[in-house]
């Protein structure tokens, strides 16, 4: 199992391998080309998977010489059953490790694994201090006494660094993959290199790498606008900031359809880049040309509408009052209270009449999504109008101020609450939910029949999860979850993953 952890990083460690004292380069590429191509995944598991359905557990002791050579194992297990398992190991780390003399250092560790037979998968270990080291080796990830701390990282993703320059182990640090870097960038990036390396005297690189990277932008495809508007603010361009505008207006102008989720693959790859390069805009410029910000919020795809209002209300809350009107007047049912929520946030004044509308409505489930998405503003309202509700006889209009002001309901509104559950729309019946789950001494068998009756697993676990003192959901938790009908696109994609797919 030490091999299933170490030996994947020791393929990519070769730079780590060379700079150590006492360790020839040759052998370390050597010792890397020896790792290299090799699965341990296969035998290993196939020896852990005969013991796999054993009661009690299995402990190795491996001492391992890492420069080649001879490998000391000691096997003892619950069953006494190790024959098999020894002979496997022991086959193991010959095809890796080969059984030639060792021509460099020797450096052995040694490794206790306790692995419970019934799940192999997670398991645990101890690694001791190294024979051949005489100071403790400071390795993050375990305590003082050596013991691993498994709240640190998973075991099966470890990420350790070793701190010890004078031991030879494999960092647990999986390399990242390499991404190619797309042309216009390469291309640009060789000016800089160039002048590193002292290949051209050219005076001023980085303003010739900015001005290349700027010319790249106009005639670059939308994979890789993105890449060289990253490189641009990189570098801090700030000579080609107006080349960056005209490029996000021009690419605006190409939105010349609406996308309402229907959409083809052009369109959204349009949305998503301009999405992408506004975003390069805020950071490098700090504000956004207000027709591109009208045609994201008008034409974009509803993902990358929520993205651009988000974005704007955090990083740069001064411009919310310029785009305001464009995301609450916007059709989608979903950004429209988004953007109520954060009005309201913005000022205790506020109070959209989107939100109005929709909790003066008629239907429930209107008044309920408006409550969920914006709760901020009911909180406006009834600071404003603390007697809005009071002669209120409706289930869910009582339900929304109990929310708001985070009381419990006792007597007749507990029964009237628990009625909520058996409404046909999810919002009400979630709400509902929400309101039982603050009472801690609801009759448990009354509930649990109640939510027999509803027969809807997530909201039976969303009520115990409440029930337990955990935090009330987020939009977002809400969103995969409740049904929207002026968004079929985005509800197809989220079905794939939401709770309640199989409705």
């Amino acid at each position: 199992m030490l091999l299933l952890v170490l030996l994947p990083a020791i393929a990519g460690g070769r730079e780590r391998e060379a700079s150590l004292p006492g360790w020839p380069r040759k052998d370390a590429g050597k010792l890397t080309r020896l790792l290299e191509g090799v699965d341990l995944r296969k035998p290993l598991g196939a020896c852990l998977g005969r013991y796999r359905q054993a009661g009690g557990h299995l402990t190795m002791t491996f001492v391992l010489h890492l420069a080649g050579g001879a490998s000391g194992y000691t096997l003892s297990g619950s069953d006494g059953q190790t024959t098999n398992l020894a002979a496997c190991l022991v086959r193991v780390v010959q095809d890796v490790f080969g059984d030639g003399q060792a021509t460099s250092p020797v450096v052995p560790a040694r490794l206790e694994l306790t692995i419970p037979l019934a799940r192999w998968q997670d398991f645990s270990y101890r690694l001791a201090v190294p024979l051949a080291e005489s100071r403790p080796v400071q390795l993050p990830g375990f305590t003082s006494a050596g013991a691993w701390r498994r709240d640190s990282c998973p075991v099966g993703r470890a990420r350790l660094r070793l701190e010890a320059t004078d031991l030879f182990l494999p960092a647990l640090e999986e390399p990242e993959p390499e991404v190619p870097e797309a042309p216009a960038v390469a291309a640009c990036l060789k000016i800089l290199d160039q002048h590193a390396s002292g290949r051209s005297r050219r005076r001023h690189p980085r303003r010739r790498a900015c001005a290349c990277l700027a010319a790249r932008l106009e005639k670059a495809p939308l994979a890789e606008m993105v890449a060289v508007a990253d490189m641009l603010v990189k570098l801090r361009c700030r000579r080609q900031r107006r080349r960056l505008t005209a490029q996000l207006e021009q690419l605006a102008g190409r939105l010349d359809a609406p996308c309402n989720g229907q959409a083809g693959d052009r369109l959204q790859s349009r949305s998503a880049t301009l999405l992408e390069l506004s975003d390069r805009h805020l950071r490098l410029r700090g504000f956004l040309p207000l027709p591109v910000v009208e045609t994201l919020a008008e034409r974009g795809c509803p993902r990358e509408r929520r993205a651009l209002f988000s974005r704007i209300f955090s990083r740069r809350p001064y411009l919310f009052r310029r785009v305001e009107h464009l995301l609450l007047g916007n059709g989608s049912v979903e950004v429209r209270l988004r953007a109520a929520q954060n009005s309201c946030l913005f000022s205790r004044s506020n109070l959209p009449e989107v939100f109005t509308g929709m909790l003066a409505d008629g239907r429930a489930e209107n008044r309920a999504l408006a409550v969920l998405y914006a709760p901020a503003c009911l909180h406006n309202l009834l600071q404003r109008r603390p007697n809005l509700l009071a002669g209120e006889h409706d289930d869910v209009v009582l339900a929304l101020a109990l929310r708001a002001a985070g009381l419990s309901p006792r007597g007749e509104l507990l029964q009237r609450a628990r009625r909520l559950l058996g409404n046909r729309c999810p919002a009400v019946r979630f709400l509902g939910g929400e309101v039982l789950a603050r009472v801690r001494d609801v009759d448990a068998e009354l509930l649990q029949e109640q939510l027999r009756r509803e027969g809807d697993p997530w909201l039976r676990r969303r009520l115990e999860e409440l029930r337990a003192g955990r935090r009330p959901p987020s939009p977002a938790v809400v969103r995969l979850w409740l049904e929207w009908p002026d968004d079929r696109q985005a509800q197809m994609e989220l079905n794939s993953s939401s709770p309640n797919r199989s409705r």
